[in-house]
């Protein structure tokens, strides 16, 4: 597996942040490739739902199910898609002032389209997640 790890501190209460992050109608606005959502989106997901997503990945369009494989409010949330061969876990852990968010992205090299370097794949995983978090500062702190 390669993992892609990012963390950022959020001023928001930790259940604010966790309703956002696992609302999946909000992914368009914070994460630079999702282009669109369907399915459980109008609320924070449930162990089991499942959430449809349209992205572009390295300048591909890339279409996919996400299922909610683990879910423990206001502390963890674990997405997979693939059969496992892709995982996305938030963690949330409550600050005196905030929330500190850990995304933690695993992909085998299967799931890397052929054609595409994986070391340059990597770099682009780390950057969008990066990115994403930093929307997602943004997004929640103007709302809170």
């Amino acid at each position: 597996m390669n993992i892609v790890l990012n963390q950022i501190r959020i001023n928001a209460p930790i259940g604010a942040l966790f309703d956002l992050v696992t609302t999946a109608r909000f992914w368009p606005l914070w994460h630079p490739s999702t282009i669109s959502v369907r399915g459980v989106v109008d609320c924070p997901y449930q162990l089991g739902d499942q959430v449809w997503q349209q992205a572009i990945i390295g300048g591909r369009v890339r279409n996919g199910m996400w299922t909610v494989v683990a879910l423990d409010r206001l502390q963890r949330a674990t997405l997979q898609m693939h059969g496992g061969a892709i995982e996305i876990r938030y963690t949330f852990i409550a600050l005196p002032s905030g929330t500190q968010l850990i995304r933690r992205l695993a992909y085998t090299a299967a799931f890397v389209d052929a054609g595409h370097d994986l070391t340059a794949f990597e770099q682009l995983m780390h950057t969008e997640s990066a990115l994403g978090l930093q929307q997602l500062k943004k997004l929640i702190e103007d709302i809170i």
